[in-house]
């Protein structure tokens, strides 16, 4: 009884949610790229400015 109402549902889920838990992952890589990103543009933008000031 445990087996039909518990186990074999649960297996069933598990593909589900290893592609939930794959494209989650895919879209935080996204994510954080992107961010790293704008932020390295922000920093240099910054240090030019800087420079600029300086002058």
């Amino acid at each position: 009884a445990l087996m039909e109402s518990l186990i074999i549902p649960l297996q069933d889920k598990i593909e589900d949610w290893k592609k939930t838990a794959n494209q989650l992952d895919k879209d935080h890589a996204k994510e954080y790229k992107r961010s790293r990103h704008e932020i390295k543009k922000k920093s240099s933008d910054t240090m030019k400015l800087q420079k600029k000031a300086r002058k």
